[in-house]
């Protein structure tokens, strides 16, 4: 289980809390998962414009970006930020973490 408030954090950060947010790298809905990510779940892209499924397959991907990094929180946050870039800072991570550039 991951803390809501983390998952709060992450979904205004990378969708502003906007369901139908498309990024320019094609990230789709509130956690901004690519259709290629969530196809490894078996999930469709149609289907990530749903709330529900886009924040299962997010924390879904999450957590196995969590296990990836041995339970290691802030590179899990980078990985699952970065996706297949390798040029992950730890910039998100702290952004996340803190929550200082967050409106509440």
């Amino acid at each position: 289980k991951f803390d809501p408030d983390l998952v709060f954090r992450i979904v205004d950060a990378e969708s502003n809390f906007n369901d139908a947010d498309v990024s320019e790298k094609g990230a789709v809905g509130l956690m901004q998962v690519l259709p290629s990510t969530a196809a490894n779940y078996g999930v469709s892209r149609p289907n990530l414009f749903e709330s529900e499924t886009n924040l299962n397959v997010g924390l879904l991907h999450l957590r196995n970006c969590l296990w990836a990094e041995g339970n290691d929180i802030v590179k899990a946050l980078d990985r699952y930020n970065r996706g297949s870039r390798p040029d992950a800072t730890h910039r998100y991570a702290s952004r996340i973490l803190k929550g200082d550039s967050f409106n509440y």
